[in-house]
């Protein structure tokens, strides 16, 4: 049985990848999906990459941060 595309979500750990995400993120949303990124306590600029593109794409892009890096299970 396939999935409908109304029923996926997208989610993309990420921690401290403040030269890659931005272009990450732009290829997924290419694909209509919604899209929820989970900043892992990340400390360099990735949280505010990551503002900048939830501003630009409201409707399709969820950014949940968390306070310290727990790892990529834990994101």
């Amino acid at each position: 049985m396939a999935a409908s595309r109304h029923n996926l979500l997208v989610i993309i750990p990420t921690y401290n990848n403040a030269g890659t995400i931005e272009s990450v993120i732009r290829r997924t949303l290419e694909q209509d999906l919604p899209l929820l990124v989970v900043n892992d306590g990340s400390t360099d600029s990735t949280a505010v990459k990551l503002d900048d593109l939830s501003k630009e794409y409201p409707q399709a892009l969820d950014v949940l941060t968390m306070p310290k890096n727990g790892g990529q299970g834990r994101a």
